[in-house]
């Protein structure tokens, strides 16, 4: 099974997120909350919003369901502030890092893509792998950090000796795949723009 590491924005006050950061709900949860999220884009409102429901047995998953719900009536565009960086995530954290003009800059592109941290010491998603966040303040450092970015100072090292002597997850050395990665750096850029314009905060799930 492969690995995909996938962005979704929620409100830092979000009893869900204060829920799991405490330990007193189980990360699976907010992954609950973000397949909800992804069913509806797929649908995108074409079937009743709660169909989704009838497909899930246990009540407190079912719970999240509704929640999430009343989370999209105040903020509807909630719903498209996420991001899928499919399985290029570690071969994007690569490029942006090796473009970075200081260490500082280094850091925050590898929080764009791994999160800052933990959002709980025992929280995982479906096949193990932690699951991280970074907060409404990390995030808008971010967004600051990735605005100035031209893609082409990332297609620059594509490709060199180093690249291809890196172990990266479903690394490509075919030039066609420059042009996927400059559509994925390019949603990693509006997502973090959007996330920070609406003062959210950044789940980020690898499954």
């Amino acid at each position: 099974m492969g690995r995909e590491t996938q962005l979704q924005a929620f409100p830092e006050e979000w009893a869900l997120v204060r829920q799991v950061q405490t330990g007193e709900c189980s990360g699976n949860l907010l992954q609950a909350s973000w397949n909800y999220l992804a069913w509806l884009r797929g649908k995108q409102y074409s079937t009743d919003a709660q169909a989704y429901f009838q497909v899930e047995d246990d009540p407190q998953r079912r719970a999240v369901f509704g929640t999430t719900l009343e989370l999209l009536a105040v903020d509807p565009e909630l719903l498209w502030r996420q991001a899928n960086l499919d399985r290029r995530f570690e071969v994007l954290r690569y490029l942006l890092t090796e473009s970075a003009p200081n260490d500082s800059a280094r850091q925050l592109y590898e929080f764009a893509i791994d999160g800052s941290r933990l959002i709980h010491p025992e929280a995982t998603a479906t096949q193990g792998y932690p699951i991280c966040w970074n907060d409404a303040d990390t995030t808008k450092r971010i967004h600051a950090a990735l605005g100035p970015i031209e893609f082409s100072s990332l297609a620059m090292h594509f490709g060199t000796e180093k690249y291809l002597a890196a172990a990266l997850y479903k690394k490509s050395a075919d030039r066609r795949e420059v042009f996927a990665l400059h559509a994925y750096f390019c949603e990693l850029k509006e997502y973090y723009r959007a996330a920070a314009r609406a003062n959210c905060g950044t789940l980020v799930l690898v499954d």
